[in-house]
């Protein structure tokens, strides 16, 4: 099994959506994998294609002239050079390179590079059934998670039967820049380790950080966010990004969320010990009690703060008698209690 697998098991995973918010840029894409090591993900991840095996030629950019959005994509794209700085620079940064992968030649470049030997190999939503995609990233040794936003679950369950279930990530996701928290599906997760026996987590498109939380609360092993540096900056998915403030929270209150899922029996925490005692009551005389007297309800009340070997349960006391005289307004002890 994998190390990326093995900390699933044991953890949660945050992934750092780098993408194409480097813009094209080695040095600004360097300074985001800073950051995304800073907000405590464990990942960053990119965009690995070749415009030539991603767009066809003459497809359009919107209203534009045709070839524009394969020239929109090129400007996005990094050479294998800057692709092995990059993941250099993650592994002396502390944080493991991944990427998506969006054709044949740039997963085969991808596994040549070392840093991807304990990663994995995303495959976008939009790739779901793109099965000679599918098929090549079966042939590999790394794990794969794959998005499943605009998808069937017809659809999904013929991409596990390509890629298989012992390898596999399935995460939840909406196809929507942004989405609504209330698209989400997040009983899903369960339900896709109980269908397909895999792993499960999001991809979370929303501007808050709710879904995410709630995901761990489901079983989430792995949380993917869009990052940027600032919403502000020109490009493609900078605006429905997490900035490393943000980024950081979420992992906070994800980390928060995830240790108190632990299970019972129930039993009283080293830092309770001064409520257990002093927040509790104590048995008071409400009344002046005669030695062998029995404790009628009148007779008593019940007070803060507790009193070490006085009962607080009215059972412990009521009807029973009383082996010595006790004033009203003092406190009963349980060697004072007699049958």
């Amino acid at each position: 099994m994998s190390a990326f697998l093995d900390q699933l098991d044991g953890s949660v995973c945050y992934v750092a959506e780098i993408g194409l918010n480097h813009n094209g840029d080695l040095s600004v894409a360097r300074k985001m994998v800073d950051a995304a090591r800073d907000a405590g993900a464990t990942y960053a991840k990119f965009q690995w294609y070749h415009p030539e095996f991603f767009i066809e030629e003459s497809a359009r950019l919107g209203d534009g002239v045709p070839g524009s959005l394969r020239t929109f994509f090129a400007r996005y794209s990094l050479q294998l050079d800057q692709w092995e700085a990059l993941a250099s620079h993650c592994q002396e940064a502390g944080v493991g390179f991944a990427c998506s992968v969006f054709d044949r030649k740039a997963l085969e470049n991808y596994l040549r590079l070392p840093q991807t030997q304990n990663s994995f190999i995303k495959i976008a939503s939009c790739d779901i059934t793109h099965t000679d995609l599918l098929h090549a990233v079966c042939q590999t040794d790394l794990p794969a998670v794959l998005a499943t936003g605009t998808a069937s679950e017809a659809e999904i369950e013929a991409a596990v039967a390509i890629l298989g279930s012992g390898r596999l990530v399935l995460l939840e996701c909406v196809s929507a820049y942004p989405a609504r928290p209330d698209s989400y599906r997040l009983g899903l997760l369960p339900f896709w380790r109980e269908k397909y026996g895999v792993r499960a987590g999001v991809s979370d498109h929303t501007m808050g950080l709710g879904v995410s939380v709630a995901s761990v609360a489901r079983g989430g092993a792995l949380i993917e966010r869009h990052f940027t540096l600032d919403r502000n900056l020109p490009g493609a998915d900078h605006a429905m990004s997490l900035t490393g403030t943000e980024f950081r929270l979420m992992v906070q209150l994800c980390e928060e969320a995830r240790q108190a899922l632990r299970g019972g029996p129930r039993e009283p925490l080293p830092e309770e010990e001064a409520p257990r005692l002093y927040g509790r009551r104590a048995t008071y005389a409400g009344a002046d009690l005669a030695s062998g007297q029995r404790a009628a309800a009148s007779d008593l009340c019940f007070l803060r703060p507790g009193v070490p070997a006085s009962p607080s349960r009215r059972e412990d006391v009521l009807g029973k008698r009383i082996g010595r005289s006790v004033r009203r307004g003092e406190p009963i002890f349980f060697q004072d209690i007699h049958e």
